[in-house]
């Protein structure tokens, strides 16, 4: 890939010179706005919401689809070979793939992307909890695919609010500390349900517990203000 637009050759000269003007203009507009310190960035009430935000949603559901996933497709029949099971999870995994193009270029092209972020965990969350009162097959694998979609699906536009309120060494500790927190969703969902299924003896109460913590997760999107910038830029 090219360094800088006027690099990319298979851009016009036109296209060259409204891209650099594009980036420049954006350059300028963030060397106006007021600056956040590493210090405040993390101790910035947005940053930590953020963070557990990361921690409920988009991680939580991917590690619990990562982890449980052939699990719940082995129940669903007992006939199924391992062979089959790892067919079958696969196309949760596709029907996210086109999933997250999709909302991502939605989200870009709107220029909106609290909402992007905050539907698709909602329709993930609605998902588990219909999973729970299903027993057929193909309808189970269909609803697998809108919980593995609705968690992917978010990343992009997730990662998107950050950089509208941190800048410079202030973004790298920023988006850190929300890595961090976050990513121990990744442990903690698995875990849960993985310990509920223990002391139950039924995956049940685990998905519930899963579509819980979405369920937080899309409360807490809607906390984030309409305005999460240092400037006039909305999510």
């Amino acid at each position: 890939m090219p360094n800088k637009p006027k690099e990319a050759k298979f851009l016009t000269e036109e296209e060259k010179n409204w891209l650099i003007n594009k980036i420049s203009v954006e350059q300028e507009a963030k060397a106006k706005q007021e600056k956040i310190s590493i210090g405040e960035a993390m101790k910035n009430g947005k940053t930590w919401l953020l963070a557990f935000i990361y921690f409920f949603g988009p991680v939580a559901g991917l590690f619990a689809a990562s982890f449980w996933m052939p699990t719940i497709i082995k129940s669903l029949s007992k006939g199924y070979s391992a062979e089959t099971v790892g067919f079958l999870a696969m196309i949760p995994w596709l029907f996210a793939a086109i999933m997250m193009v999709i909302v991502g270029k939605s989200a870009d092209k709107k220029a909106e992307w609290r909402y992007h972020s905050q539907i698709p965990v909602l329709i993930g969350a609605i998902a588990v909890f219909l999973l729970l009162f299903v027993k057929a097959p193909f309808i189970s694998i269909v609803l697998l695919s809108f919980i593995t979609a609705g968690a992917l699906s978010a990343f992009g536009p997730f990662w998107a609010l950050p950089n509208k309120f941190l800048t410079g060494a202030a973004a790298a500790a920023g988006i850190a500390l929300i890595n961090a927190v976050g990513n121990l969703g990744g442990f903690a969902a698995p875990y849960i349900i993985g310990f509920i299924k223990t002391a139950t003896g039924s995956m049940h109460y685990g998905l519930i517990a899963l579509g819980v913590m979405m369920l937080i997760d899309v409360a807490l999107l809607a906390l984030l203000p309409k305005r999460i910038t240092r400037g006039d830029i909305e999510v």
